[in-house]
């Protein structure tokens, strides 16, 4: 709670204005891949930063998509096909599209832990993990397991660490449409281009 009302804080427009920089850890939630029993559920993404305390925020949660309607042809057609490459496995694509913008806090392992949560009855159905790499944005694809441990699709995001001014932080939530998020800005569909905030003068490190 003590970073969320520190965040309330810093985006006070009455304090905007203050030069002071801020550190900030920042996660791109770009996509998944999810099987097939996965369709039509709404999934919100919880990002975690740290370890064994730490940080965290939610994505909004968004759809699955479901099964297409087909004509009677078109399904003979797909089935046909199905059964030229039996054995694969369709993967489902959903877009999360969410960047979480978190205030550099003190951790004892710097890592980040995600997991879609079903959001009607708050099951954890996919989790993964990596380490925090402070280099610039790269997008990386994460294995997502199961309860169980079973692989059952995967993640596809980007990290960085980033410096800005108060001042660019306030403009970038007024422009993103960003909110606070327990422990993080979260900004969807914001000006995150490639893995990178561009535009606000960013200073990386």
């Amino acid at each position: 709670m003590a970073l969320k009302r520190k965040l309330q804080n810093i985006l006070d427009p009455s304090t905007a204005h203050e030069p002071e920089l801020l550190l900030l850890e920042v996660v791109h939630i770009r996509s998944a891949s999810l099987p097939p029993s996965f369709r039509g559920r709404f999934l919100k993404a919880e990002v975690r930063y740290g370890a064994p305390w730490s940080w965290r925020c939610e994505t909004s949660p968004v759809e699955v998509p479901k099964l297409a309607v087909f004509s009677a042809k078109a399904c003979v057609r797909m089935l046909a096909e199905a059964a030229r490459v039996a054995g694969a496995t369709t993967q489902v694509g959903v877009d999360f599209g969410a960047t979480c913008f978190f205030l550099a806090p003190t951790v004892w392992r710097r890592m980040i832990r995600i997991r879609l949560i079903d959001n009607a009855s708050g099951e954890i159905l996919a989790k993964a993990s990596l380490p925090w790499s402070r280099s610039a944005a790269r997008t990386q694809e994460v294995h997502l397991h199961g309860a169980f441990g079973s692989r059952v699709g995967s993640i596809t995001l980007a990290t960085e660490t980033q410096v800005m001014t108060r001042r660019q932080f306030v403009g970038l939530a007024r422009v993103s449409g960003a909110e606070v998020r327990g422990d993080a800005l979260v900004a969807e569909l914001a000006p995150a281009i490639r893995g990178e905030v561009q535009d606000l003068g960013i200073i990386r490190v």
